[in-house]
């Protein structure tokens, strides 16, 4: 492959990005594929390791509940922050 350097239409731009993901597409498709599949398993771990969350019942309060179900939040953003950055 020839790299020069030289001006080209916004067609031409185009036609050239899809001739490159047509050409390398499993690569793109592994790529992209990374950051999600590494959620899922982090998910994945947090529902064998912690169970199925619980669930409030409407109009009913419980302290220790929701203290499990603020518990369960932050362990969600914490391992998705980490898995995202």
């Amino acid at each position: 492959m020839e790299a020069t350097l030289r001006p080209m239409s916004a067609s031409q731009v185009l036609d050239r990005t899809f001739y490159i993901y047509r050409k390398h597409f499993i690569l793109f498709v592994g790529i992209a594929l990374v950051l999600p599949s590494l959620r899922l398993l982090a998910s994945l771990a947090e529902l064998a390791w912690l169970g199925k969350p619980p669930v409030m019942d409407p109009g009913q309060f419980d302290p220790g509940l929701f203290r499990a179900l603020i518990g369960r939040l932050l362990l969600q953003v914490s391992a998705g922050t980490v898995v995202f950055l």
